[in-house]
């Protein structure tokens, strides 16, 4: 049996939104000492993780790639880099491929699907309060 690392977050009401703090810095780190501390939002709409531009200048990150993304209404071609992602629970996600998109003001980086489906989420709604929990690696069925 291996170790399973997870966090949760609770909300005093039915959340419409789960977000966390993360950090994420340059490929190849990994290290919390060279990391930003972010706002994140776990987007299960978003098939990818996307990072703001304001938090991708402050670690410098240098697009490898482009890519052609497609919203609701929209098209655009983006920047494409790679992080290392530090979840709240300590996890470090090494190398990961993320856009660089314009995002809400409040909201820092996008936690999509390529990320969520690592481990596994958990969304509870009782009592009218949201229990959001993420846990890695994955149980096994």
């Amino acid at each position: 049996m291996s170790d399973h690392y997870a966090f949760s977050r609770h909300y005093p009401s039915l959340a419409r939104s789960l977000v966390t703090e993360a950090r994420i810095c340059k490929q190849f780190s990994g290290n919390p000492e060279e990391s930003l501390t972010i706002r994140a939002v776990w987007d299960t709409g978003a098939t990818s993780t996307v990072i703001s531009p304001d938090a991708a200048g402050k670690i410098n990150l240098v697009s490898i790639d482009k890519l052609s993304v497609y919203g609701v209404n929209s098209y655009t071609e983006v920047d494409v880099s790679i992080v290392s992602i530090i979840l709240p629970n300590g996890i470090v996600l090494k190398n990961n491929r993320i856009t660089i998109c314009k995002l809400p003001p409040t909201v820092d980086m996008l936690i999509g699907m390529d990320i969520i489906l690592m481990g596994d989420l958990f969304i509870c709604n009782a009592d009218n309060r949201t229990l959001f929990s993420y846990a890695f690696p994955p149980y096994t069925a």
